[in-house]
């Protein structure tokens, strides 16, 4: 018995000497991704009830492997700097669209993000077109039926909002009522004072509540020493945060999330069910029902992950394609639940999946890529000059 625990414990010393050899040999070639790509939280919580990005922030997207060094600036207002709208204050038309990080453009430097892109795009047109990024990142449906109390009181008859909705939105549960979209008077008396410039501005509270403000040990280990401590709660939270922590790692995993995908037992619509897609449709339903009270053109535009356009990713994640009737699943589910509530939605689809095969997204983060942007850009321009953004309101 001694014997085998001797034979076991040696396997074992072998199998870790192997590994750390391996891992930094890998570190000399490949580099494995920050778990930090940005240096501090900028969602701020306004009083009307939403996350919002604080303005003026001001920081850098790097995660080492897929982007380096991109600028992040926001506004007076809390939105997304578009560089090609300067000189744009007194534009005769207003495009504001309202999403997650893929709107906000994660990873992107401020001129690289698709609502930028677009605004380059309406100028070279010579389209007199302010756009306005209100993409915030890590917010579903629930958050854009409250931000629209950011910019309503801001928008005339000639303006268009865009809602940009993603399969982490759709999938997303919602759970309980939301409360009536009512007129909101900023509390002064305990607000930040309002920022001169800002076309739709913020009204937060003074002091300013951060969302995930405090820095974790891990981030402090993490900034002292390059050292990062994977999290052991479970088997996903492992697995999500290793790639962080090894460079051999970084190449495994998600090779085996892949082939995990493909020949699990369950799949996605086994864990969301129906339910959900109501739920979040009838959030959408609201937006609408609000903004179209009010007579300002709307539409829901549905931005597939890359798990849908870029056909391997598919064929994995679908099982070989049976697990969703169509490859664009998002809009697939979105379609009836557009036509139930009589709202205007359109698919980018085609747009992301007819695009160069070597891009679109990032091969680690999975947000867009510049060409994924200048791609999504590229099909709303088009949408706009046609007309089939003006549409009239429901």
């Amino acid at each position: 018995m001694k014997r085998y625990a001797q034979n076991g414990a040696l396997v074992a010393l072998s199998l870790a000497a192997a590994f750390l050899v391996l891992e930094g040999v890998a570190r000399l070639f490949i580099p494995w991704p920050s778990p930090y790509p940005i240096g501090q939280s900028m969602l701020v919580y306004d009083q009307r009830g939403y996350w919002i990005n604080e303005p003026g922030f001001a920081d850098v997207f790097d995660n080492r492997v897929d982007f380096r060094d991109r600028a992040v600036t926001v506004d007076a207002g809390g939105a997304r700097a578009t560089p090609c709208r300067r000189d744009k204050a007194s534009a005769a038309r207003k495009l504001v669209v309202v999403g997650d990080s893929e709107t906000f453009g994660w990873g992107l430097d401020d001129g690289e993000s698709w609502p930028n892109r677009l605004q380059c795009r309406l100028n070279e047109a010579g389209l007199d077109v302010a756009v306005h990024n209100l993409g915030v990142a890590g917010t579903n449906l629930d958050q854009y039926y409250f931000r629209v109390r950011h910019f309503v009181d801001g928008l005339g008859a000639n303006d268009v909002v865009l809602f940009i909705v993603t399969w982490n939105d759709f999938h997303t549960t919602q759970s309980g009522t939301l409360p009536p979209l009512v007129p909101f008077a900023c509390d002064r008396a305990t607000a930040r004072p309002a920022v001169p410039g800002a076309i739709f501005p913020a009204c937060l509270a003074d002091p300013i509540q951060r969302y995930q403000g405090e820095t974790t040990w891990r981030k402090r280990l993490y900034e002292r020493t390059g050292v990062f401590v994977p999290a052991f709660a479970d088997a996903k939270a492992l697995a999500d945060s290793l790639p962080f922590a090894s460079a051999v790692a970084h190449v495994l995993i998600p090779r085996a999330r892949m082939l995990y995908y493909r020949f699990r037992g369950s799949h996605t619509l086994t864990k969301v069910g129906p339910e959900t897609f109501e739920a979040n449709g009838a959030i959408m339903g609201k937006i609408g029902a609000f903004l179209g009270a009010r007579k300002i053109v709307h539409h829901f535009v549905f931005l597939p992950s890359r798990v849908s356009f870029d056909d391997a990713l598919y064929a994995n994640y679908s099982q070989g394609g049976t697990v969703f009737p169509e490859q664009d699943f998002l809009h697939h589910y979105g379609r009836p639940i557009c036509a139930g509530r009589n709202l205007s939605c359109r698919s980018l689809f085609e747009a992301l999946r007819g695009a160069p095969p070597n891009g679109r997204a990032f091969a680690f983060d999975g947000h867009l890529d510049p060409r994924g942007a200048d791609a999504v850009a590229g099909r709303i321009f088009r949408w706009f000059v046609d007309g089939d953004l003006d549409r009239p309101v429901p």
